[in-house]
C-alpha cells in the first residue's frame, strides 16, 4: 500500500489551507503597506513640481489581485491556451468584426476602378468658374463612358459574388445537416451513384 492515511491526508489539506490562509493575510498586509507607501510618496510628489515624463499607470485593483490568486496553475494554463487560440483565430480571418471586413473590401474595390483624371481636373475648373450660377452646379452629367463602366465595373463584381456563392451550393444543394454528413453523402454517392440513378 501507499502507506498514506485519511487521516494524513486531511492534515496536510489542512496545513494547505491554514497556509493559504496565512499567505492571503501577508498579502493583504503587504498591500496595505503599500498602499500607505504610496500614499507617503504621492505627498512628497505633489510638494514638489510633477514632470510629465514620470508618468505611472496606476495598479490593478486588490481584489483583482486577489482573484488571480486563487486561480490554479491549470486553470491558467487553460486560459493562456485559449488567448494564443484567439490571436491565432483573428490573424487567420484578418478582421475582428464585419465593419472592418466590409471597409477594407469597399476600399479593394474603389482602388479598382479607373478615374479620368484629366476630365475630373476639367470638370473642376467648370466648377469653380460657374460657382456663383447654382442652378449650373446640379446640371453636371458624367459620360457616357464612365457610367457604362460603372455599370459594368457593378455587374462584375456581382457576378464574381454569385459565382462564389454557387459554388458553395453546387454540392449536393444542401443534402446535409453539417460537414460530417457532407462528406458522407459524397462518399454514398460515389459508391452507389450508378444504382440510384438508374
Amino acid at each position: 500500500m501507499t502507506g498514506i492515511t485519511a487521516k494524513d491526508r486531511l492534515s496536510k489539506l489542512q496545513q494547505l489551507k491554514n497556509k493559504k490562509q496565512e499567505l492571503l493575510a501577508q498579502s493583504k498586509k503587504d498591500l496595505v503597506e503599500d498602499f500607505r507607501n504610496k500614499k507617503r510618496v504621492s505627498v512628497q510628489q505633489s510638494e514638489t513640481p510633477k514632470d510629465p515624463t514620470d508618468y505611472k499607470p496606476k495598479d490593478e485593483p486588490t481584489d483583482n489581485r486577489k482573484r488571480i490568486l486563487e486561480y490554479t496553475i491549470e486553470e491558467s494554463q487553460q486560459w493562456d491556451k485559449k488567448q494564443k487560440q484567439l490571436k491565432k483565430n483573428q490573424r487567420q480571418h484578418g478582421y475582428a468584426n464585419m465593419n472592418t471586413l466590409a471597409e477594407s473590401t469597399y476600399n479593394k474595390e474603389i482602388q479598382t476602378l479607373q478615374v479620368d483624371k484629366e476630365d475630373y481636373k476639367i470638370q473642376k475648373e467648370v466648377k469653380t468658374i460657374s460657382n456663383t450660377d447654382p442652378i449650373r452646379q446640379l446640371q453636371h452629367k458624367p459620360s457616357k463612358h464612365a457610367v457604362e463602366t460603372l455599370v459594368n465595373h457593378i455587374e462584375e463584381e456581382n457576378d464574381r459574388r454569385q459565382s462564389k456563392r454557387r459554388n458553395k451550393r453546387d454540392d449536393g444543394a444542401s443534402s446535409y445537416i453539417n460537414d460530417k454528413n457532407k462528406e458522407f453523402n459524397k462518399k454514398l454517392d460515389r459508391q452507389y451513384g450508378q444504382l440510384s440513378s438508374k
